[in-house]
């Protein structure tokens, strides 16, 4: 799943961000490699399959429960 790829963790791994018209087979020749997704304007994450997406929240939402646990330690 592209999710996976996005949220997983792999030792190793890198995420990169490139123009569209990027040729990244060619910069990566035989390195496997997966696209997970495009940047899109909007300050949100929307995970889709086959143009059906099947969830979205705001970034801000998703930093918010990110950083709690470390809130929680430090008081």
């Amino acid at each position: 799943r592209r999710d996976a790829l996005l949220f997983g963790e792999f030792t190793g791994s890198v995420l990169l961000e490139v123009a569209q018209d990027f040729d990244v087979d060619k910069l990566l020749g035989g390195i496997p490699h997966a696209w997970v997704g495009e940047v899109m304007p909007e300050p949100r994450i929307s995970l889709a399959e086959s143009g059906e997406v099947f969830w979205q929240d705001e970034i801000s939402h998703l930093a918010e429960a990110w950083s709690k646990p470390f809130r929680e330690v430090l008081e």
